[in-house]
């Protein structure tokens, strides 16, 4: 009996063997499992970015004569030379059309851009409100590029309804 005891023993032990082996493939399986789902999930977004991507790139390309249009504009918009003086003359013809005085202009440091320099400036103005909206509808109209950064309004040397305007601006010019 001590043998066939023996047997059935050896035959339980090669059993839980088998059955710890085939539950050690299982994990592996079930690992494996988990790292493919993971690496299609992350596939799965870069798939969705590359085609919300693809998206926009086509929505610039059926765009591109539009942009190229601004470009050009822009580009006729950015005189060759810094040109100060004929920037003084125009901000006072706008100051003149708008019926407002035109009090200062103080140039900043330059600021190198890609195919441009920026001319930081201040300038200030003084007038009414309605002749205020006129300016920068002239400003905004400019043959010349002109961002305004900032504008402040104070009250003008008679009082209201009389203001100065003090307006952070940069104009443009091309650096090629």
């Amino acid at each position: 009996m001590p043998a066939k005891h023996r047997g059935s023993q050896l035959l339980i032990v090669v059993a839980l063997l088998a059955i710890l082996g085939l539950l050690f493939l299982l994990y592996q399986q079930v690992t494996a499992l988990r790292q493919a789902r993971s690496q299609v999930a992350e596939e799965q977004t870069l798939l969705d970015q590359a085609r919300t991507r693809l998206q926009v790139l086509k929505q610039l390309k059926n765009r591109a004569p539009e942009l190229e249009g601004q470009k050009a504009t822009l580009r006729m918009r950015l005189p060759a030379d810094p040109g100060e003086d004929a920037l003084i003359s125009e901000l006072q013809s706008y100051a003149d059309l708008a019926g407002m005085r035109f009090l200062l202009i103080r140039f900043g440091e330059r600021r190198p851009g890609d195919g441009y320099v920026e001319m930081p400036m201040t300038i200030a103005f003084e007038g009414r409100y309605h002749q205020l909206l006129d300016l920068l509808v002239h400003l905004q109209e400019s043959d010349r590029a002109i961002r305004i950064d900032e504008l402040k309004v104070s009250q003008g040397q008679k009082a209201l309804p009389e203001l100065v305007v003090t307006i952070g601006a940069s104009a443009f010019y091309s650096s090629k």
